[in-house]
């Protein structure tokens, strides 16, 4: 795993104390115009041009770092992370399993991650094909690198001092925002500094004191000693209407007569180190901690990942599922490679994966793209508060989708606080379903768009669109249904709706269905069925979809399950391989279709099913059936080389 770095481009940090920012108020920049942004900026070039002789060391130093960061290994030499099974096997004993290589030095068993050094003269890829041995062990992994995705801009580019918020309608969203419950943006970085004057008044405190976590070194203290993290929390959530620095997209109160910093908290998690660099299982630990910190003290929470790696893991991904499955809601920066493959852990199920869009809502250069990535937000030349040593009021231009994410967490937070008893998947899809159109960088696209606070915070109850593609097959006293979703939510239930007559009136015979297929069994041989479906997102139903219709016959019809991707048509056989529907609990990785080396067959979809539970449920008609199974193990993996 790599520090992302905008390819072909310089990476400087452009920061200034004390600079002479515009005061900011709820919508102050609304009325100011392009040419009154130019002389502002003009009047402050001199200040700006003196400040850089002050900056370039820090702006040298940090260059040199990054262009260094290629030859750094990807995971932590002997170490590696395992998962344990749960099937009534005692859990020591394959704990015991693992003396073999090493020992346990960290756990988190209600997740099921172990951490386990490895002893000496036991490489990485020896013990964990020794651990892979071991049918108690679920996975064996290497603990894996993340670090930050921020590739900071050139210190003179010139984009007016704050942009973002108008261009999200944030400045809209705090018209209309009533908050209330104290709602917490936990920001896993490289700490936050908390007595920066934009910061400090935010911070999430206990009898005065800062609720924060480092692990590093297991500590409370969850100081910056970089500047990516108190950027980032800037971004979330910097104190509005204090007359100085920048405004947070949830800084804002919007209670005339209160504070303005009751509900909105920053929580400092220190999960990366000085250089900007942490590993699987601090990231993990620092995930966990929140969500538990925030449990206990019964506050919803947000958690802002602005770092990655192309790396899959297990363990981070059961870190960020233990978050989810507690009400958590989880964002992460979608990368800066310019790449459409899937960047960890904002590619994870259940995270809202970010790229970066720049002033006039273009996809940025830098960003990551492709379906995975679900939204996007400003993130080219951000300005946000930033650490000092010897000063707190600092600030600087930053640009990557690390500056991307914390904009959405942001907005998450200020929709948790105004409906702090909804689910968190009532915040994805409002945030998913309310965006706003973007402009491609040269093609590249994403699965969903822009977003924008004000649509997120005031449509909380917006109608999601229909789905699409309905097909029905018929088959033995049955119809096997599939559909396209309408939007780029995953979260969404759907409802099956059944007449004999085309047009309606249909009768809804499935509600809440969470995958996008389902199969009719109450059906009679012979006559002929007419289909909608519709979306259900909180409290509101979509449109209908359109019409399907089947007659199921007596004759026997074969189901063809596709287990690892969509519906498609054999091109050899004609068979149509429904999509997979059918799958139960457990956890998914996929990839997509790919040839089998050595074979004439047709190229397949890969889905590979893990957890300690896990199955197919399959409904039919009453009868006697025959089932096949095709199970393959997968040892080699890549594109047109598939050995089973």
């Amino acid at each position: 795993m790599r520090r992302e770095v905008t390819p072909g481009a310089e990476e400087e940090v452009c920061a200034w104390a004390s600079l002479p920012l515009m005061p900011v108020s709820r919508r102050p920049l609304q009325r100011q115009t392009g040419s009154t942004r130019k002389q502002f900026m003009k009047r402050n070039l001199l200040s700006l041009s003196i400040l850089l002789l002050a900056v370039a060391a820090l702006a040298a130093s940090l260059s040199q770092g990054v262009f260094a960061q290629g030859n750094l290994p990807s995971y932590v030499p002997g170490e590696v992370l395992i998962g344990i099974r749960n099937d009534g096997v005692p859990r020591a004993q394959p704990l015991q399993a693992v003396t073999s290589v090493g020992q346990v030095i960290g756990q988190h068993p209600a997740a099921n991650i172990y951490r386990v050094r490895l002893r000496a003269g036991i490489s990485v890829p020896n013990a964990l094909a020794q651990l892979r041995q071991n049918p108690a062990i679920l996975y064996a992994e290497p603990n894996y690198i993340r670090r930050i995705t921020a590739t900071p801009n050139d210190f003179y580019y010139n984009n007016g001092v704050q942009y973002a918020p108008q261009r999200i309608q944030a400045n809209l969203a705090w018209d209309i925002w009533q908050p209330q419950a104290t709602t917490l943006i936990a920001i896993l970085d490289t700490g936050v500094q908390t007595n920066h004057q934009d910061l400090t008044n935010k911070i999430y405190r206990v009898n005065n004191q800062v609720v924060g976590y480092n692990a590093l070194n297991g500590s409370s203290n969850a100081a910056d000693d970089h500047g990516h993290g108190t950027h980032c929390a800037g971004i979330a959530a910097a104190q509005i209407n204090n007359s100085i620095g920048i405004a947070g997209i949830a800084g804002w109160n919007g209670q005339a007569g209160s504070s303005d910093t009751d509900f909105i908290k920053i929580m400092p998690v220190k999960v990366l180190d000085s250089s900007g660099n942490g590993t699987d299982a601090g990231v993990a630990d620092g995930i966990i901690w929140a969500t538990d910190r925030a449990q206990a003290d019964g506050l919803r929470l947000v958690i802002s990942l602005s770092l990655g790696s192309p790396d899959q893991s297990a363990a981070l991904n059961n870190a960020v599922q233990y978050a989810f499955n507690r009400g958590v809601v989880v964002v992460a920066a979608a990368g800066n490679n310019g790449s459409s493959a899937p960047f960890y852990p904002a590619a994870f199920n259940n995270v809202i994966s970010v790229a970066s869009t720049t002033s006039t809502d273009t996809l940025s250069s830098f960003s990551n793209f492709g379906p995975w990535v679900k939204i996007a937000a400003p993130g080219s030349s951000i300005a946000s508060t930033y650490y000092s040593s010897n000063n707190n009021n600092t600030y600087a231009y930053m640009s990557g989708t690390s500056m991307a994410c914390p904009h959405v967490a942001g907005v998450a937070g200020l929709i948790l606080s105004q409906y702090p008893t909804r689910p968190n998947s009532d915040v994805v899809n409002n945030l998913l379903l309310s965006t706003d159109a973007y402009t491609p960088y040269n093609g590249r696209t994403i699965g969903g768009g822009r977003v924008n606070a004000f649509k997120a915070l005031s449509g909380n109850m917006n109608a999601p669109p229909a789905p699409t593609n309905l097909t029905a097959a018929a088959g033995n006293a049955q119809v096997t249904l599939n559909w396209q979703p309408g939007s780029a939510s995953l979260y969404m239930t759907y409802n099956v709706k059944r007449s004999t007559v085309s047009g309606g009136p249909y009768q809804t015979i499935a509600t809440g269905v969470t995958n996008t297929g389902y199969i009719d069994t109450g059906v009679i041989n012979g006559t002929t069925y007419f289909y909608v479906v519709t979306a259900s997102a909180t409290t509101a139903e979509s449109a209908n979809s359109n019409e399907a219709s089947a007659t199921p016959s007596g004759a026997a019809q074969p189901v063809r399950i596709n287990s690892g991707g969509p519906q498609y048509v054999s091109s050899t056989s004609g068979n149509t391989f429904v999509a997979d529907t059918f799958f139960v609990g457990g956890l998914t990785t996929s990839y997509s279709n790919r040839d089998i080396l050595d074979t004439t067959d047709d190229a397949l979809y890969l889905r590979i099913r893990y957890g300690t539970s896990f199955g197919y449920s399959i409904p039919t008609a009453n009868g006697n059936y025959t089932l096949r199974l095709h199970f393959a193990e997968c040892f080699y993996t890549s594109a047109n080389q598939r050995r089973f």
